[in-house]
């Protein structure tokens, strides 16, 4: 099984997307900034969370079934978990 955890808080579920091929996975969104941010007259010293688009590329180091997935969204993290695929091996015979 592999199983993977993202930190979504502040991003809605509209605006994100995750593809999923065989060994690698890509996530794709953006985290809007709340109204409060956008107001001009605003210093800010320090800001602890990232806003605006985000692009991540995972590269597993085995094959996954996408299709087959579970996901948990809890307290801002999204938890996704997929089987493993079972290694087939092909027989070959002289003939």
């Amino acid at each position: 099984e592999m199983v993977v955890t993202i930190e979504i808080a502040g991003v809605e579920i509209t605006d994100f997307s995750i593809y999923v091929e065989k060994k690698v996975m890509v996530i794709d969104g953006i985290r809007k900034s709340p109204h409060i941010f956008t107001s001009e007259c605003l210093t800010f010293h320090n800001i602890e969370i990232p806003y605006g688009r985000f692009y991540r590329r995972i590269d597993f180091p085995i094959l996954v079934e996408p299709k087959q997935y579970q996901y948990k969204i809890n307290n801002g993290i999204l938890t996704l978990r997929f089987p493993t695929m079972k290694e087939r091996i092909i027989p070959i015979e002289e003939g």
